[in-house]
This record gives C-alpha cells, sequence and structure tokens, in this order.
C-alpha cells in the first residue's frame, strides 16, 4: 500500500484568518518599504541641499572675487573708473549681496559668507563717490574709504578656507 504524506503541516485556520494574515504580512513589509524609500530620499535632499548651498557660497566668493580684480585696475592712468570699474564692481556686489541673502533666507544665519556691514560699507562708499562726482568735487575721502571696504574685502576673501568659511570665525 501506498502512504502519502504531507511535506507539510496543513493549515487549519480559516481562509479568512489566512487572508488578513497575508494583508497584514503585506501592509508592513509595504510601511517598511515606504520608510526605507523615506530615508534614502531625505538622506538624499539633505546631501542635494547641501550641495546647492555650498554652490551658492562658492557663487558669492565669486562674485566678490570679481568686484576686487574689477577694483584693482582702478589706480590705472588708462582707466574710466566711472564707465569701466565701478558699473561692474556695483554688478558684482549686488549679485554677492543677493546670494548672500538667499543663503540666509534658505539656510540660515549661520552659513552666511560675509555679514551685510561689508554689503553697506560699499554702498555707502559708492553712494558718496557718486554724490561727489556729480558735485565736481574731489572724491578722495570716498576713494579712501572705497580702498578701506576693498582693502577689508580681499583680506577676508584671502582668509576663507578650502569650504568657504572664515578661518576668524
Amino acid at each position: 500500500m501506498a502512504d502519502f504524506r504531507r511535506s507539510a503541516q496543513r493549515d487549519m485556520r480559516n481562509s479568512g484568518q489566512k487572508l488578513r494574515d497575508k494583508k497584514r504580512t503585506l501592509v508592513v513589509a509595504a510601511l517598511m518599504a515606504a520608510a526605507v524609500v523615506g530615508f534614502v530620499l531625505f538622506g538624499l535632499s539633505q546631501a542635494g541641499l547641501k550641495d546647492v548651498r555650498e554652490d551658492m557660497r562658492q557663487m558669492v566668493q565669486e562674485q566678490l572675487d570679481g568686484a576686487v580684480t574689477a577694483y584693482s585696475c582702478i589706480d590705472l592712468r588708462s582707466s574710466n573708473v566711472e564707465g569701466d570699474i565701478l558699473p561692474p564692481m556695483r554688478k558684482h556686489f549686488d549679485y554677492a549681496q543677493a546670494l548672500d541673502n538667499a543663503v540666509v533666507i534658505l539656510f540660515g544665519n549661520r552659513y552666511e559668507t560675509f555679514d551685510d556691514a561689508i554689503f553697506l560699507r560699499f554702498q555707502d562708499a559708492m553712494s558718496q563717490y557718486d554724490q561727489l562726482n556729480k558735485r565736481g568735487q574731489s572724491t578722495r575721502a570716498a576713494r579712501e574709504a572705497l580702498d578701506a571696504c576693498m582693502g577689508e574685502l580681499s583680506k577676508n576673501l584671502g582668509a576663507l578656507d578650502a569650504r568657504g568659511n572664515l578661518v576668524d570665525k
């Protein structure tokens, strides 16, 4: 006689219980998969935000460096200060200030590349230069203020580490 044996013991639960158990298992598996995907996406977004922040800070530094480079030609005899030097400096400073403000708004004050004082000193020196130039007066005082501002800026740009943080902070 042939003897038939089951390879696995028969499940004596009714089909309703089996279906509920399968649903629970699927729900738990789906939640676990969603959690894993969520953690991976969160990590990627944080890394992406960090890259964006660092790129923006690098652009601020490049714009300020462009302003310093434009200013370095101010002492040349052939330079047109009002036409060739000051407008690019203003443009670079405005871009740098806008980018730096965007970094502060998006990521907070601790990621500010430079404080607003240097931007304010530059704007004051430029408005003083414009007023004196319009009146036909000597622009020496404004030029000295601009020299001090650009000297501080170039010193600060030289003191940045590889990550864009001021070494003295």
